[in-house]
């Protein structure tokens, strides 16, 4: 800063001007020694708490050493030591947004401190910023600092961030580097093997590590691991059901019984289900489901009695066969799925009914516990023709045609309590019908609630169901000269007991009454179940 003053006593050739510069030049020549001095006591007073800083870190006292640091900050704020320290000060007191804009500064100061950026990527880690996390860890590798745990932090980054094969990649040269880490890395490629549902190789993993050392934390955190693989449910079950049923109204009798002439029939039914299921594919995000599901129902009586002698109602007596594929994506806060399904069913023992449906559907996390759900659904029915020919005589008239395509759409909530054993929802959906002959015509309104309850240490579980749905028919019916509507209700309670870690056993009631303005339409009916299911 003095040097300009020094040269221009030089070049000065007149003795006043010589004399006058040479008094403006010692005067800043000393204004420039006063400032040196004042910046190095500056300087020399953030040493000193920069030291004692040190020392107070040393043991531990964090918040001490914090305000040692944070003097020796303004009296030099560009000094790299003490950003880092005030850096590594806050990420001990897990203060991680001024750690890492201490550590941020100190890279600004010092571009090549490279364990910096080492630090800076645990304390990104922390804050759950796992992209920024990766950046720098990667930088710390490239530079080679602490590289067994800087490829350690790497592979506990890309866990986070869902890439279980690169992170045991990182895992496994994380041990190698640094073999110290040996146990801790295995444990964290094991969950790695978890995240790609490769349950086999993880518990492979998880049992080593009880076998190397089973005082040790890792070995405890395994044996815990390990207790939670043998809840995890098996990519296949089956469940196997039978039910005991009585019903009041077996033909869905009009409640004025004078309309047709069908009287009202009551009678026992064995109703058998079973069900298997099988994950056909679960790579991260992504799994597919394929199921079958077998419903047979059975009436204690083969026919039924007409009013006119002689004549009999077929049996009533259904086999349904339903296939079904599910793909579906996962992420930690929501479900994507899509349901593929073709259902075949019989009434006795005939073809009666074909359907193919599409339905895709989200469900995703609210809050803890709460849920919400939207989705489509898109139904072809095919009602097979000769089904009435060989029952009634003769093909249905073009107006009874009930071959439809039928398109639905619905928002549902979810709550769920009691560790997940309980749950409440409740759900809205509409649906339009468009069939091939007019009469069956209409477009559907249905509200649903539900309760599930636990009791008894979830031994016991209380449910009950209530369902309301409007359909109101687009066109005049050609036989009773008016647009049909027709409001059904629906209300299902049951009590179920685990018998056996496999088999629950139960009771349920059902009461089912539609409203019609065609009075040939109304009827009401009780049924009332017991029920056995047994799991694999």
């Amino acid at each position: 800063m003095s040097l300009p003053y020094i040269y221009s006593i030089k070049f000065c050739s007149d003795k006043g001007e010589r004399k006058s510069v040479k008094k403006i030049s010692v005067f800043y020549l000393a204004a420039a020694l006063l400032c040196l001095f004042c910046g190095s006591a500056s300087v020399y007073a953030a040493d000193n708490f920069l030291e004692k800083g040190i020392a107070e870190f040393k043991n531990e006292n964090y918040e001490e050493a914090l305000e040692f640091f944070e003097k020796g900050y303004k009296e030099n704020p560009i000094d790299a030591r003490i950003t880092f320290f005030l850096g590594l000060t806050h990420r001990e007191m897990q203060n991680y947004s001024d750690a890492v804009r201490f550590f941020r500064q100190t890279l600004i100061l010092d571009p090549e401190a490279a364990e910096v950026k080492f630090l800076l990527a645990d304390v990104l880690f922390g804050m759950g910023k796992y992209k920024e996390a990766l950046d720098a860890v990667e930088y710390a590798i490239k530079k080679g600092v602490r590289s067994g745990q800087s490829n350690y932090l790497k592979g506990m980054i890309l866990l986070k961030l869902k890439k279980p094969a690169e992170a045991i990649q990182a895992f496994n040269k994380a041990k190698k580097l640094e073999p110290s880490l040996k146990q801790q890395a295995d444990f964290q490629i094991a969950s790695a093997y978890l995240q790609e549902k490769k349950f086999k190789k993880a518990k492979e993993i998880f049992k080593g590590l009880l076998t190397v050392d089973p005082t040790s934390d890792w070995a405890l955190f395994s044996k815990d691991y390990l207790e939670a693989i043998e809840k995890i449910p098996p990519p296949y079950r089956i469940i196997i059901g039978y039910s005991r049923q009585y019903d009041d109204n077996v033909l869905t009798t009009p409640n004025i019984q004078s309309l047709v002439d069908v009287p009202k029939a009551e009678d026992w039914k064995n109703v058998y289900s079973l069900l298997g299921e099988y994950t056909v594919f679960s790579k991260g995000r992504w799994n597919m489901k394929a199921s079958y599901l077998l419903g047979v129902t059975q009436y204690g009586k083969s026919d039924y009695p007409k009013t006119t002698a002689g004549e009999t109602i077929f049996s009533q007596d259904t086999v349904s066969h339903t296939a079904s594929l599910m793909p579906a994506y996962n992420t930690e806060k929501s479900i994507t799925s899509l349901l593929l399904s073709f259902n075949y069913l019989e009434v006795d023992y005939i073809k009666y009914k074909q359907s193919v449906t599409v339905g895709p559907s989200h469900t995703f996390l609210i809050k803890e516990g709460h849920l919400g759900q939207v989705f489509l659904k898109y139904r072809k029915d095919e009602y097979d023709r000769e089904y009435n020919k060989r029952k009634f005589g003769s093909y249905p008239s073009q107006q009874e045609d009930r071959d439809a395509n039928n398109v639905s759409s619905g928002v549902g909530y979810i709550y769920t309590f009691s560790k997940g054993n309980g749950l409440f929802n409740i759900r809205v959906e509409d649906d339009i019908n468009d069939a091939d002959g007019a009469n069956w015509d209409y477009m559907g309104f249905k509200a649903s609630t539900g309760l599930l309850y636990p009791l008894i240490n979830n031994k016991l579980k209380a449910n009950i169901y209530l369902e309301a749905y409007r359909q109101n028919y687009s066109n005049t019916y050609n036989v009773y000269k008016k647009k049909r509507r027709d409001d059904n209700y629906t209300v299902q309670t049951s009590l179920s007991y685990e018998l056996m870690k496999s088999l629950d056993i139960g009771v349920s009631y059902t009461y089912m009454d539609t409203d019609s303005n065609i009075s040939v339409y109304e009827y009401r009916k009780n049924i009332y179940s017991a029920n056995m299911e047994l799991r694999f």
